[in-house]
Formats: C-alpha cells, sequence, structure tokens
C-alpha cells in the first residue's frame, strides 16, 4: 500500500500488445507522482492547404492531355 496518503493525481495508462492465449488487450496503469513528470501536448500539425476543385470543362481538359496514349487496333491478328 504505497499509495495509501496519496491526495490525488493522474494515471497514465500505457497500451501493450495482445496476450496470446485469450486475445485481450493488455495495458500498464501508472500513477504520475511528480508535477514535472506530466507531459504538454504536442500542437497539432498544421494540415496543407486545400486546393479549389476544378470545373468540369477544365477537369476533362486536363484528363484528355495526361492521359496515357491509346493503343491502336490493329486489323491483322497476331500470331
Amino acid at each position: 500500500m504505497c499509495y495509501r496518503d496519496r491526495a490525488g493525481g493522474y494515471t497514465r495508462l500505457l497500451r501493450t500488445r495482445i496476450r496470446v492465449g485469450d486475445a485481450a488487450p493488455m495495458a500498464y496503469i501508472e500513477f504520475i507522482d511528480r508535477e514535472n513528470e506530466l507531459r504538454q501536448s504536442k500542437p497539432p500539425t498544421p494540415q496543407p492547404p486545400q486546393r479549389p476543385s476544378l470545373d468540369p470543362w477544365t477537369r476533362s481538359r486536363l484528363s484528355r492531355q495526361f492521359a496515357p496514349p491509346k493503343e491502336e487496333k490493329s486489323s491483322e491478328s497476331e500470331i
């Protein structure tokens, strides 16, 4: 009973592997004792700017311009 005198605080859950026998998820629970042990959250990573959507006419022109070349059909059958 080493935490009998503890007034309160934070806990940390560390998820570990799945148990082999019954596939139960396992985790460690830790009591955070020191004030400096609390970590600040990282700021979110900036998202890349969104491109405006193309109108249908421009989209069809670009798809024709960058489309792979079509194979020509030969009338002779290859042997």
